[in-house]
């Protein structure tokens, strides 16, 4: 069963698997995109290097990450308890991140 708070999970390609795709195959397989939807963050699974690959879009209020549904052992369990994080400001003025109470400015990428 899939984990609720991934949007879409990617799966590793055998090579068998590339002989014959389409471009549309390998766009299903591997374009990630919607990343950026308005207050809502987006989060996507790759088993390729077990990767979280997403977006968050807060334009007029914050967001949060969500809590993880999925497996047992990390329900309800915050998203960074087993994972680290990098954020960029790809937006068009100044952002901050609030992490664990501290607040930090994010200049413009």
């Amino acid at each position: 069963m899939a984990d609720p708070i991934f949007e879409k999970t990617y799966h590793a390609t055998h090579p068998e698997m590339m002989e014959d795709a389409t471009n549309d195959q390998l766009r299903e397989r591997y374009l990630i995109g919607g990343l950026f939807k308005p207050e809502k963050v987006s989060l996507n699974y790759t088993h390729n290097e077990r990767m979280v690959v997403g977006g968050a879009a807060p334009v007029k209020t914050t967001v949060d990450l969500p809590l993880h549904t999925e497996p047992a052992s990390a329900k309800g369990k915050p998203l960074l308890e087993r994972r680290e994080l990098a954020a960029i400001n790809v937006g068009d003025g100044p952002g901050e991140i609030t992490v664990d109470g501290g607040k930090h400015a994010l200049a413009v990428r």
